[in-house]
């Protein structure tokens, strides 16, 4: 099923519990529910699936490819509370990859950071490959930025401010590597800065759409009037 038509078939699928979460996006769904319903989760996937059944979606066949992970915090263990027994059919994991972002169950993203690492050390050896076959430098450095900083950037304020400062300083080294080698400017922006801007051009966009919102509603009074 396309993404459109998912989200058009999907627009009445919602928790029974109000407490409770559905996030859509595309073709995935997530489900979250906080710890004070644990108990409400075998019926919300019961739930689910006969939302599906009764929109001639096979959802049975795609219960294997659901996985659970199970957020708590750096001082849970000393609780000794605990954790809600698995949901029968469906995979409990330490990590999961969100639309591209890796988060674990401790909100730490020391995985994504490794994730990240990998990927661009796929990128910097097309860099150099490029920069060996003779591109110009004010051509490699615009697809450095178009590359390796938009991979390290990508989705940057919902992860960034939980980084470490090992973790922080391990990304910058790419920045400064680039730097290094040429593929970017050598006054061009560290790692925080570009976090720094990224955070700002989310809430710009954050206020515009607050302003549209309030200048739909004016619009619609007014013509009420």
């Amino acid at each position: 099923m396309r993404p459109v038509m998912y989200i058009v078939n999907a627009s009445d699928l919602h928790p029974t519990c109000p407490l409770n979460i559905m996030l859509k996006y595309a073709d995935d769904s997530y489900l979250i529910v906080p710890s004070v319903n644990s108990h409400l989760l075998h019926s919300e996937i019961q739930h689910i699936c006969n939302w599906a059944e009764s929109n001639n979606l096979k959802l049975t066949g795609n219960v294997s490819k659901s996985t659970e992970i199970i957020f708590t915090s750096p001082h849970f263990k000393e609780t000794k509370l605990p954790l809600p027994p698995p949901t029968p059919t469906i995979t409990r994991l330490n990590r999961l990859t969100v639309l591209g972002v890796v988060v674990s169950s401790t909100f730490k993203f020391t995985e994504h950071v490794e994730f990240l690492l990998n990927k661009v050390s796929k990128t910097m050896f097309a860099l150099r490959t490029l920069r060996a076959h003779g591109m110009a430098d004010f051509l490699l450095h615009d697809v450095t930025k178009a590359t390796l900083v938009s991979q390290l950037t990508y989705a940057a304020p919902a992860w960034s401010g939980f980084l470490s400062e090992t973790d922080t300083n391990r990304l910058q080294s790419v920045i400064k590597k680039a730097k290094r080698f040429g593929y970017l400017p050598s006054s061009f922006y560290n790692f925080g800065e570009l976090c720094a801007d990224a955070d700002e051009k989310l809430l710009f966009c954050a206020l515009q759409s607050i302003s549209c919102f309030a200048s739909t509603i004016t619009l619609s009074q007014n013509y009420q009037l």
